[in-house]
């Protein structure tokens, strides 16, 4: 009988292994859309941890991601006290509780969930399939509109934001899953640099894929980071193991190379079919280098850095609105930092800074005990770290789909710490 349970509980791993990947899959691709759709995979995925936790079958491997966790919604009920003592907007507070709270305890489960399961066989193939359809979608997007096909259905595009702009020298997307580039592409070219073992073909068919549906879209962050990533990966490599090391030099150089005749090769192709220009292009990725008074996230700077001067040290509280109102939710706004000083003040924005900043430079710290795994590890930490950067202008961090990319440190300490528990079991037993 102990056989056949055994058979079945793994059986079921395996399944609810799959569903998670699915979850994450729709996560990456349909992102801030048809939640119905995430909703059974992720209701399966934590009733199926909460049940092994509590028979004794999972194991918490690490307090990081409790604590991690704990720290962030603590932080977040005191600004929504504030918020409620200022008379901020009731939706506002909700929304702070959710995605804050509600959630750190969803992903604090889905942590669980990983350290417990096969994580590091599934990370690379639910990744490399989201960007693959992330990148098709993107470039059927703008197949569609250009030979004026009309195939893909007005509610599937407006859910979406499914809008494609054919301006002079340049073409833009603005489907929302173009921004979960800001994690996915740092992730697998970081990989790709960092590890040294042979890779299969299909990531780097997937990169370029990738990279064709960011240029299409001229999404100039992702843009950006992708050129940042190789430097990312000595940087990090050396903070990690106190040496540069020349091989992984001589990798970082081929990837630029390479992504220089692919970007200089797409850009050709699509100025062929009087998509591109040179100079419509160009003028696309640097007019954001250009300060513009009138531009809509300076105006939306000028006043919530005034309404930070205001009440400096606590903040607004969550659901503070500045003198700008950007939609029918005045209390959201694009400037993820300057809204969190309006929000939090100096007090609270140092607290969060440091909880999440302690946490990353520690863990970052060990990934070289990981020798196996350092790869994927690092890379993680890079894309969280991109994510970050990109959500500076970006408004991802207010939905579930995104919110998963604060989950990277604790994730990475517990894995960590159960490789070291395993490795140190293994060890013993010989």
């Amino acid at each position: 009988m102990g056989g056949i349970g055994e058979m079945f509980s793994f059986n079921m791993q395996r399944v609810v292994g799959f569903m998670v990947a699915v979850l994450f899959f729709l996560m990456f691709v349909i992102p801030q859309a048809y939640f119905w759709m995430k909703l059974p995979f992720l209701g399966v995925a934590l009733l199926y941890t909460l049940v092994n936790l509590s028979s004794g079958r999972f194991e918490i491997y690490s307090s990081t991601p409790l604590l991690y966790y704990f720290l962030i919604a603590i932080l977040t009920v005191i600004w929504l006290l504030i918020g409620a003592i200022n008379g901020n907007h009731e939706k506002a507070l909700y929304d702070g509780f959710r995605l804050f709270v509600i959630y750190s305890a969803i992903f604090f489960l889905l942590i669980v969930f990983f350290t417990n399961t096969n994580f590091y066989q599934n990370v690379l193939p639910t990744t490399m399939l989201g960007a693959l359809f992330i990148g098709l979608l993107a470039i059927y997007t703008v197949i569609d509109v250009v030979l004026n096909l009309n195939s893909i259905p007005e509610s599937i595009r407006s859910t979406m934001y499914m809008q494609v702009g054919l301006h002079s020298g340049h073409t833009q997307i603005n489907n929302v899953n173009i921004g979960m580039y800001t994690f996915l592409l740092p992730f697998l070219l970081s990989y790709c640099v960092l590890d040294e073992r042979k890779k299969s073909k299909l990531i780097y068919l997937v990169l370029v894929i990738s990279v064709v549906g960011v240029v299409l879209a001229s999404r100039r962050i992702v843009l950006y980071l992708m050129v940042m990533v190789p430097f990312f990966c000595i940087s990090f490599d050396i903070f990690i193991t106190s040496a540069l090391k020349t091989r992984l030099l001589f990798r970082v150089i081929k990837i630029y190379v390479y992504l220089l005749f692919l970007s200089i090769f797409i850009v050709a192709i699509a100025n062929y079919f009087n998509l591109f220009d040179i100079e419509g292009f160009a003028g696309r990725i640097f007019e954001v280098l250009i300060k513009d008074e009138e531009s809509p996230r300076q105006t939306q700077l000028v006043a919530l850095m005034q309404g930070f001067y205001n009440v400096p040290i606590f903040g607004t509280g969550f659901g503070g609105i500045a003198s700008v109102v950007r939609s029918e939710f005045g209390w959201n706004y694009e400037l993820l930092y300057p809204k969190l000083l309006f929000h939090s003040g100096l007090l609270g924005t140092i607290l969060l800074s440091s909880v999440i900043g302690y946490y990353t430079i520690k863990v970052t710290k060990l990934c070289g005990r990981d020798k196996t795994n350092y790869s994927i590890n690092v890379a993680l930490i890079i894309g969280f770290i991109s994510m970050l950067i990109a959500s500076a202008t970006n408004p991802y961090l207010n939905s579930f789909d995104f919110l998963f990319g604060l989950g990277v440190p604790p994730l990475v300490a517990a894995l960590l710490k159960r490789e070291r528990l395993m490795s140190f079991a293994s060890s013993s037993q010989s």
